[in-house]
């Protein structure tokens, strides 16, 4: 598996995937993205994914696209978490959640509704991006992870 990213503002892209909480983030850009590749004849079937800050309570991403895709040009969303609305009754409902977001190092691991795949297929994916779509804590356009993981049903290939 590699990892991949719109661009390397701090850290190495490989942090993204990485075990430690390291300061990996984007260049200040819209739609800023962290990805990565399973390889060669590997697709998985993602059921959730986990997320973890990076070591800080700054920059944190309220609002995000889970993506996935076969060829790494086009792209199908599988699941979309926006916190940040500007929207007080709807920004309220998710406080919890946007707490546990800002805690420095935490993580956190979101479902994917599975019924997708009834209109997709059950081929699965070779490439996953979260891809910033809304400013970030601080109001910019960094993505700040230091973690990510996937879990789901592998449709084709091994790992070791």
């Amino acid at each position: 598996m590699t990892a991949f990213a719109s661009s390397i503002g701090g850290g190495a892209v490989e942090d993204f995937v990485g075990r430690t909480v390291t300061n990996c983030r984007t260049h200040n850009e819209p739609f800023s993205y962290f990805g990565v590749d399973l390889g060669k004849d590997r697709t998985l079937l993602p059921t959730c994914y986990t997320i973890r800050n990076r070591n800080s309570s700054t920059h944190v991403m309220l609002n995000w696209h889970f993506e996935a895709s076969n060829d790494k040009v086009n792209w199908t969303l599988l699941d979309r978490r926006v916190f940040l609305t500007g929207d007080s009754a709807w920004d309220a409902q998710f406080e919890a959640d946007t707490k546990q977001l800002c805690v420095k190092g935490a993580t956190s691991t979101w479902g994917i509704d599975t019924e997708l795949y009834r209109e997709l297929g059950f081929e699965g994916f070779r490439y996953f991006r979260v891809v910033q779509v809304g400013k970030n804590s601080s109001g910019s356009d960094n993505l700040a992870l230091a973690g990510f993981e996937l879990y789901g049903r592998v449709i084709k290939g091994r790992w070791p």
